[in-house]
């Protein structure tokens, strides 16, 4: 059985980063007002976000200077330890499996991801970490190949965006599990393709240990 799972909103927790960002932000001069507004800048133009390149576009698109030496440092510094943001039940979930099951197969900023995976220290529980910004069926499919699963092989794929989980649902010998943790449900849904929908790790593992 190989096991991929996703990174932000499943092991990651988001809300509780942003808000740390926000206070950052906060914290050298630009409100949180003015960060919700550029931050929606990204998901309207389907840019994988980085605080880096959220930097640089207020820069661009605001005439007074920010201070842009303490909000870069304050950010690396927040980066630098991201544990606190690790849902307790993901790492009880990832310890119960061999290294060589597990695959973290994440959406996002090639650099801005690697520093939040980074961070999280939660790097030895995979055989393999996988970022992304293109379709995740297409990238599974590449890595099944590649390491060679057998025919018989179950794949367990852990996703919350409904999207993700309509494009892999069609891959032989998967089981498609959506993770959409409570505070997510208003603005998540609950796909229909999703073999399991469960709200945390120890449903997924009971479903696997039944």
């Amino acid at each position: 059985m190989k096991i991929f799972v996703d990174f932000d909103g499943v092991i990651f927790n988001t809300k509780l980063f942003k808000k740390s960002l926000i206070k950052i932000f906060s914290e050298n001069g630009i409100s949180k007002k003015d960060f919700d507004k550029s931050y929606q800048q990204f998901k309207k133009q389907k840019i994988p976000y980085s605080p880096i390149k959220h930097i640089e576009f207020l820069i661009k698109n605001k005439k007074r200077r920010y201070k842009n030496d303490r909000l870069y440092s304050g950010i690396l510094k927040l980066l630098k330890n991201l544990k606190l943001y690790i849902f307790k039940d993901a790492e009880e979930f990832l310890s119960d499996f061999p290294k060589n099951n597990l695959y973290l197969l994440s959406y996002g900023d090639l650099n801005f991801q690697k520093q939040k995976i980074k961070g999280a220290k939660i790097s030895d529980y995979f055989r393999r970490i996988i970022i992304t910004n293109k379709n995740k069926a297409e990238i599974l499919k590449q890595i099944i190949k590649k390491d060679k699963f057998g025919k018989l092989e179950k794949i367990i794929f852990i996703d919350d965006q409904p999207r993700n989980i309509k494009e892999v649902s069609s891959i032989r010998n998967i089981t498609t599990i959506q993770l959409i943790r409570p505070p997510n449900k208003s603005i998540l849904k609950f796909s229909k393709k999703a073999d399991f929908k469960v709200k945390n790790f120890r449903k997924i593992k009971s479903l696997l240990f039944y």
